[in-house]
Formats: structure tokens, C-alpha cells, sequence
């Protein structure tokens, strides 16, 4: 393992072996180096054993990216037993292997936001309150955010002050409780059943103590209270914790993220060594100052200063748009005209915008403009009807007791179980304290039902327990292919007419049934933004815009996560970086705090701003569009320039 191409902060890391380390690892320090070398030479050069650390990374397309440079530097097997992976997924496994000393099945099902959110309403219907009164997404948030402190029903209902409060404290015990008759997790109860194992079961907490004796974990900023607490009762015993984050960084606030937690590491272990990755090796230096003049604002941070050797750059443009139509105008006129004159290619540029709504916009200047794009993340896999249809089937085979997922294909395709009916089952299943599903073949239940009733239901259960023995005793690829077809869903789906629907969906379950195996937040993978011809316009939710070599940013009208920054868009390039802001009919005190802001940025580093003085312009006509393109090109003679579409 050749450790010369390392820095010397980073081979500081690298070296450190016994006791806490804190590693505040900038933008495009080369983190993910660090980890993976710092594991590579446990292994190889102080002879840990795999199965003694633990990798805790923020999403799974880290984890992927961890084992494969893994692959690289080890050799063999070196690196079999390792556990690497997201804090959800590390607890699933722990549960998986150790959940019965809480009485949680391995068979357990894990509930997506989506299966969350219909909890919450169905219990919302239950109490007779109407979900146009009272926002079930917002009780829902609200319960995830107890969980992520660690509140229990009893004691949020104890802490509720305001009707609304009180509305999610009626709700609580009762979502807690459907979770449980189905036999379900969701991705809160994941880490904090873990805390409550490790907490309240003694030889549990040894032995994952004494298992993972080495434990890192990535992106630290963006730890919540809950994982935060998994973390140190994890490490407890040999304080063999190392926390690789940028305060700087942090933008998960608004999931119940607390940057706090990595400032105050030194607080919670005052003998931790503590190592700043300041040298950036993807950006320019004008960039990293603009970046820092921004950052040194914020009332709480780290002191450090991101360098790097490219000193020279582009610099930085800012510039302003009237409203989403125009932004989309001046972005669709600077990539076309990038183009025409050969300096990059479609595919060299990404659109990333941070709300849905802002691709209509986008969208519609592209294809008028007639320049080739893929709109990426705008619906994941998993989201899709079809997909969340067959994965519900899935879920009730390993775990009948899931009434969520029962619900949700009772009566897909159509086999004549009518409302009614289901509503009887539901109230049978209540009253009794049993499963939709053992509802449904109770003669208690049964003998009250008409016989067409009865038949539909019996049918229903035989084929489900068919499907069951099936699975037993065949293939995931067999068995997928069995329930597809035993169920009528295939037909189904066929007979709607629907081509986009098996082309999208059925079509790549039915070539490869493992990928239901993956992750429900699987990330889109590299080699989807890798094609030359196309404009990328992609939903960002991580703000990892300096991986693209061409990337734009615009934010919303509204951003509660830059609150300064007021409809700002970030044009983020490997050496170069462009600004642009939508004010959005601003009032003069708007435009005076905006021109207040752009001062602010001019100081300390090079900048060429563009800003509309007075009134924005309407592009109505050639001589328009050859004014405002002066401007942006900071040209004193603009001159006309004929366009034709690509």
C-alpha cells in the first residue's frame, strides 16, 4: 500500500490508530481517501481483524464507493467481515441478528415514507379528523423529529403545549401501535431500537462493543441526536472512534441534523487528536475564497481555510434574472452559445435545482430551444407505482402481518373485495388486536360475511400462502417471477395497455428481481450523468455540485436554507463559478439588501458582476437578446448575433 501520494495531514490520519480522532475534511480534500486508507492500513499493517471495524457511511452510494476503493487497496479476502454501511442499514443487520431480546422478528419490514405517511392518515381517518385541517405530512415530520431525540409518546404527550402538538401526541402511540401489529420499522425506529438494545440489554452491548472495536463514521456534520447517541454507546468501551465531517458543510438541518454534535466532540472526548484537511484539489482559488467569505459569516464553525496550488481562474459571475422564465433563458443562451462555438458539449453541463417545480421552467426553454437534456431523479426507481405494487407482495410474503403493504394489493388487480368488506376486516382485525391478514381467515370473521365475500377473501389468503410455500423452497428470481404471474398482476398490467408501465418497471424486475434487494433510497449512479450528448438537469438534495465538471444551481424563490442568500443560484465549475440570482419583483429594499450582499462577495477576491441597474430586461427580440448577452460577456460594443436552433 503506497502511502506517498497522501498529504501530510492526511497520513496523519491515515497513521493515527488508538483513541478518538476528529478529521474536519474540507471540500474536494480527499476524504474518502482517508477513510479508506485508514482502513486498508488497520487491516494490513496493525493486523485488525475486518470484523472488528466498523464503516458507517451517510448514503449507500458511499458505502459502494468505500468498498470498491477497498477492493483496490486490499487483497483477496483482507477485507472479508467488514461491516460498511449507512446507519440505517447497519441497524437493520444488528436487528436482523439480535432484535428477538426486544421481541422484533429478523422478518420485520421497514416502512419508506410513503408507507409512513398512509399510517398517519389512515389514523387520522380513525380519529375523525380531516387531513385538510391538519397536514398528516407535517404530523408525520413531527414524529420522526421526536424519535430523533429519543422522545417517547408518553413524554411528548407530557411536553405538548398548542392544539397542533396535541393533535401529534393522539397520533404517536396510535402510529407506534399500527407499526407493530404489522410487524413494521420505520427508519427512526432502526436506530433508535438499536440504542434501546444496546441500552437495556447487557450482553447485546458487549458484544457489539467488543465487535466493533475501530468505528468510523463519515459526513459527521449531518449526524442527528439519535445516531449521534448509537455512536457513543458503540464506542464506549474502546474509544477507538474516528469522525470524518465539515461543519461547513452541514445542510440537514431541516432532517434533524444538529452540527453541533461535531463541534463538541473535543467537549465529549478531551483527549481526541484532532487533524483540519485544508488542501482542496478540485477547485480554483478564487472559488475557495468565494466560498470562505460566505462561510466565515456563520456565528459557529471551525476556524480553517480550504487552499489549494491552481491559483488561476475564472472569475466569478454573478448574474441576475427577472423571474424563473428568464433564468431559464439566460441558462438555455449561455450553453447553446458554449456549444456553437466549440467550448464544451451538451454533456458537460447539469442543471441542478432544488424543488421539483423549478424543472417546468427548464424544461420547456430546453425543448423550445431544441437542446437535448435528461431530466435525472425526477422519479426514482422505487417511487414508481408498479415498483411499490410488487414490493408489497414481497413484504407480505416474508411478513403477512404487514396490513400496510395488504392494503395496498388486496384488490390489485381487482378480485372483488369491496369496501365494505374491507372495512369489516379493519374493524374485526381492531377489535381483536390481530392482523388484516389473519382477520381475513377468521371463522369468527367469516361467518358474518356473505359468501361471495368469504370466497374472495379465502381466495385472496390461498394464493398469498401458496406464494409463501413457493418462496420457501425456490429462488428470489423464481419467486418473483411465480407472484407476477400467480397473482395476475402481469396480465394486469399488460391488459391496461400501459407499455411505459413494463418498460419501466415490470420489464427490469422480471430481468433482474434482486434489485427489489436494494436500497428504497438508491442514489442514480455515476454512469448515469456520463453522456456527452445531453444536458444534465438533475434534482440535487446533497448540494454536491463540485462533482460535476459544469454545474448550475438555482434555488427557489424561497430558501430557508440560505437565509441570506436570497434567490441565488450557485453555477459551480471545476475552475470556474457563476452566480445567479432571481429577485422575483423585488421591492427596492429587497434590491438594496441583494446589492448590500454582492458588495459583501466583491471584497477579498476577483469578481465580475453583472447586474441589471435599473429595470430587468425583456428579451423580446434579437437586438434584446444581443443586449442582454453584452452584458453578461462584460462586452462595451455589443454586437447582434443571428441564432439558429441546434
Amino acid at each position: 500500500m503506497d502511502l506517498s501520494t497522501l498529504n501530510l495531514e492526511q497520513l496523519e490520519a491515515v497513521l493515527h490508530k488508538d483513541g478518538p480522532l476528529l478529521v474536519f475534511a474540507g471540500a474536494g480534500s480527499g476524504k474518502t481517501r482517508v477513510i479508506t486508507y485508514r482502513i486498508a492500513h488497520l487491516i494490513r499493517e496493525h493486523g485488525i481483524p475486518p470484523r472488528h471495524i466498523l464503516a458507517v457511511t451517510f448514503t449507500n452510494k458511499a458505502a459502494d464507493e468505500l468498498k470498491e476503493r477497498l477492493s483496490h487497496l486490499l487483497q483477496g479476502d483482507e477485507a472479508r467481515g467488514l461491516w460498511v454501511g449507512t446507519f440505517h442499514a447497519i441497524c437493520a443487520r444488528i436487528l436482523r441478528e439480535s432484535g428477538r431480546a426486544l421481541d422484533i422478528p429478523p422478518n420485520f419490514v421497514v416502512y419508506d415514507d410513503g408507507d409512513q405517511l398512509e399510517v398517519v392518515r389512515r389514523i387520522l381517518i380513525e380519529l375523525n379528523i380531516d387531513e385538510k385541517q391538519m397536514n398528516p405530512r407535517a404530523i408525520r415530520n413531527q414524529i420522526s423529529r421526536a424519535k430523533e431525540r429519543l422522545i417517547t409518546p408518553d413524554e411528548y404527550r407530557d411536553r405538548a403545549s398548542d392544539y397542533f402538538e396535541r393533535i401529534v401526541a393522539s397520533v404517536y402511540p396510535r402510529y407506534e401501535t399500527y407499526l407493530r401489529s404489522a410487524n413494521a420499522l420505520d427508519f427512526d425506529d432502526l436506530i433508535n431500537k438499536v440504542i434501546e438494545l444496546l441500552e437495556t440489554k447487557p450482553h447485546a452491548r458487549e458484544r457489539y462493543q467488543d465487535q466493533f472495536r475501530y468505528i468510523l463514521v463519515d459526513e459527521y456534520q449531518d449526524v442527528n441526536y439519535a445516531q449521534y447517541v448509537l455512536t457513543r454507546l458503540l464506542a464506549e468501551k474502546h474509544r477507538n472512534l474516528c469522525v470524518v465531517g465539515d461543519d461547513d458543510q452541514s445542510i440537514y438541518a431541516f432532517r434533524g441534523a444538529e452540527v453541533e454534535l461535531i463541534l463538541r466532540f473535543e467537549k465529549d472526548f478531551p483527549d481526541a487528536k484532532v487533524i483540519k484537511l485544508e488542501r482542496n484539489y478540485r477547485s480554483t482559488q478564487v472559488i475557495l475564497d468565494a466560498a470562505f467569505k460566505v462561510v466565515s459569516e456563520n456565528r459557529m464553525r471551525a476556524p480553517k481555510r480550504l487552499w489549494t496550488e491552481r491559483q488561476q481562474g475564472a472569475p466569478i459571475t454573478l448574474t441576475p434574472a427577472r423571474d424563473e422564465e428568464e433564468e431559464a433563458r439566460l441558462i438555455a443562451d449561455y450553453i447553446y452559445r458554449e456549444v456553437q462555438r466549440g467550448r464544451r458539449r451538451y454533456g458537460d453541463f447539469a442543471v441542478l435545482y432544488r424543488t421539483n417545480a423549478q424543472s417546468r421552467a427548464f424544461e420547456e426553454r430546453f425543448m423550445r430551444e431544441r437542446i437535448p437534456y435528461r431530466l435525472v431523479g425526477a422519479l426514482r426507481f422505487y417511487d414508481r407505482k408498479e415498483v411499490k405494487d410488487v414490493l408489497a407482495y414481497l413484504r407480505l410474503l416474508a411478513n403477512p402481518d404487514d396490513s400496510l403493504s395488504l392494503l395496498r394489493i388486496v384488490n390489485t388487480p381487482p378480485r372483488k373485495i369491496g369496501q365494505a368488506t374491507l372495512k369489516q376486516v379493519q374493524t374485526h382485525a381492531a377489535e381483536c388486536g390481530i392482523s388484516l391478514y389473519r382477520a381475513m381467515h377468521d371463522p369468527l370473521l367469516l361467518q358474518q360475511l356473505p359468501a361471495n365475500a368469504q370466497n374472495a377473501l379465502l381466495g385472496f389468503v390461498a394464493m398469498i400462502e401458496q406464494l409463501r410455500e413457493y418462496a420457501e423452497t425456490h429462488t428470489l428470481t423464481d419467486t418473483m417471477k411465480a407472484l407476477l404471474h400467480e397473482t395476475g398482476y402481469l396480465a394486469w398490467v399488460e391488459q391496461r395497455g400501459d407499455p411505459e408501465a413494463i418498460d419501466r418497471a415490470v420489464a427490469p424486475l422480471l430481468k433482474d428481481p434482486t434489485v427489489m434487494m436494494s436500497s428504497l433510497y438508491t442514489e442514480a449512479q455515476p454512469h448515469e450523468y456520463d453522456q456527452p450528448s445531453v444536458v444534465k438537469v438533475v434534482l440535487d438534495q446533497q448540494g454536491n455540485a463540485l462533482y460535476f465538471s459544469r454545474s448550475r444551481i438555482p434555488y427557489p424563490r424561497e430558501s430557508t436554507e440560505l437565509p441570506v442568500w436570497k434567490h441565488i443560484g450557485l453555477y459551480v465549475f471545476r475552475r470556474e463559478l457563476l452566480l445567479q440570482f432571481a429577485e422575483w419583483a423585488p421591492t427596492p429594499l429587497e434590491r438594496t439588501e441583494s446589492l448590500e450582499q454582492l458588495r459583501v462577495l466583491e471584497h477579498g477576491y476577483r469578481i465580475r458582476m453583472v447586474y441589471f441597474e435599473h429595470a430587468p430586461i425583456a428579451v423580446d427580440t434579437e437586438t434584446d437578446l444581443a443586449r442582454v448577452r453584452a452584458i453578461l460577456e462584460n462586452s462595451p460594443n455589443p454586437s447582434a448575433e443571428n441564432r439558429t436552433s441546434p
